[in-house]
């Protein structure tokens, strides 16, 4: 995948997008685990807290994709808004 990033690949624009779609939600998670140590998991929150997450950087690409000034600001302020 960083190899698209450093040889310029018509890819390397979105392989940020494809890294953070998996690795910011795994984050997430194990945040969550973290902070709910010692007591039963709120599954609930932690997925729905990851599926946010990984919403927002579903808008991020989709305004990236969309090319136009007013596209790229509706995406955001629907990426900003989950």
């Amino acid at each position: 995948m960083y190899l698209n990033i450093f040889f310029q690949t018509p890819l390397a624009s979105y392989t940020y997008y494809a890294d953070w779609i998996i690795s910011t939600p795994l984050l997430i998670l194990a945040l969550g685990l973290t902070a709910m140590y010692g007591t039963k998991p709120d599954w609930g929150i932690l997925g729905t807290a990851m599926a946010l997450q990984a919403i927002t950087i579903a808008t991020g690409i989709l305004a990236q994709l969309a090319g136009g000034t007013y596209a790229l600001f509706t995406f955001f302020i629907l990426g900003n808004a989950s």
